[in-house]
């Protein structure tokens, strides 16, 4: 018998179909279901080394296999435990990357757990978290100018989570705006007398967009984009790196005096002047957190009076602030009870 044959080779790949196409014409052939039986056992061995090696996928074909030739073999209710227990361990894995600031680690990570779990929702929830954060990654790269890098961190949310789009559009956007931005900027190699004028006059608009508090809008004539023009001419400019320190320092005073007067929607604009221009300052990371909170305070309040679109806009901000803030995917739980629209 052919499927002897391949068992006492040791391949239960080529035994098994061997194995149900006998048992399909003689179910009750005994030395068929033993045959069966040892090449399923011999099929799950592999399935304990692959879950040491993280490779979750093949780990779970292997189970599906096994499992449409016997759903009742004895070894499987505590294979199938150990591998959804490593899909876990992953997917809280996943979540500590995008917590620490590693959204394309985390997103690595959650394409392989997709393969391996298709259909698990906690692998989605992450996905869409971790596009959004991506989607946000991009954006700051791109207000750096580097390009190839937020074009990447861009494809890579694109790939992992589809409902993120929105997000990842604006994203785009912002990246095509800083383009142009260089393409109009980009500085010659030696000063001449024109570039010198104008970084004079970059100058003088964004110390006018400052009076009038214009941080990052309208585009082309806010303090962020004269200054990003002032930096493109001449980076190392002692007046431009003063520039740099004074919008640092009014956004940040910005954002705190916001908050203490509960005006949202200024203190966004302050956060986002303060982003596009210093990505890594330690201390935006602290101010994002607090604005995020604020924001699901304010939903809260929404929600709690009825109004689902007021707190559906308040969860979007947050989450696009702090995809990982606390107590955000409790309120978005409620939000959706009370509105299934908004899932």
């Amino acid at each position: 018998m052919r499927a002897a044959a391949a068992l006492a080779a040791g391949d239960a790949d080529a035994a098994l179909p061997l194995y149900a196409q006998w048992l399909a014409v003689a179910p009750d052939d005994s030395a068929a279901l033993e045959g069966r039986e040892d090449a399923l056992s011999l099929l799950l061995e592999r399935v304990p080394t692959a879950l040491h090696e993280g490779d979750l996928a093949a780990a779970a074909r292997w189970l599906e296999q096994a499992r449409r030739q016997d759903p009742g073999h004895v070894d499987l209710p505590g294979l199938h435990a150990a591998w959804a227990q490593a899909v876990a361990s992953d997917v809280r894995r996943a979540e500590d990357l995008l917590r620490r600031g590693r959204p394309e680690r985390a997103a690595a990570l959650l394409v392989a757990l997709r393969e391996a779990a298709p259909d698990d929702p906690a692998i989605h929830q992450a996905a869409e978290r971790t596009a959004r954060a991506l989607a946000a990654h991009s954006r700051r790269l791109a207000s750096d100018f580097r390009f190839d890098q937020s074009d990447a961190a861009l494809e890579a949310a694109r790939s992992l989570a589809p409902s993120a789009q929105a997000e990842v559009a604006r994203a785009a956007m912002d990246l095509e705006r800083a383009r142009q931005a260089a393409a109009r900027l980009h500085p010659p190699a030696r000063a001449t007398p024109a570039m010198k004028a104008s970084l004079q006059r970059a100058l003088a608009g964004f110390e006018e967009a400052m009076r009038r508090g214009d941080w990052i809008e309208p585009p082309g004539g806010s303090a962020y984009d004269r200054l990003r023009a002032a930096q493109a001419m001449a980076p190392q400019d002692p007046a431009v790196r003063a520039a740099v320190g004074r919008m640092l320092r009014a956004a940040s005073a910005c954002v705190d005096d916001a908050l203490r007067d509960n005006r949202l929607r200024a203190a966004q604009d302050c956060h986002d002047a303060w982003q596009v221009l210093a990505p890594a300052d330690p201390a935006l990371a602290q101010a994002r957190q607090r604005l995020a909170q604020r924001w699901l305070a304010v939903g809260d309040e929404r929600l709690r009076a009825g109004e689902v679109g007021a707190a559906a806009g308040a969860l979007e901000a947050a989450r696009r602030l702090d995809p990982s803030a606390t107590g955000l995917e409790d309120f978005a739980a409620r939000l959706a009870r009370a509105d299934p629209a908004t899932r």
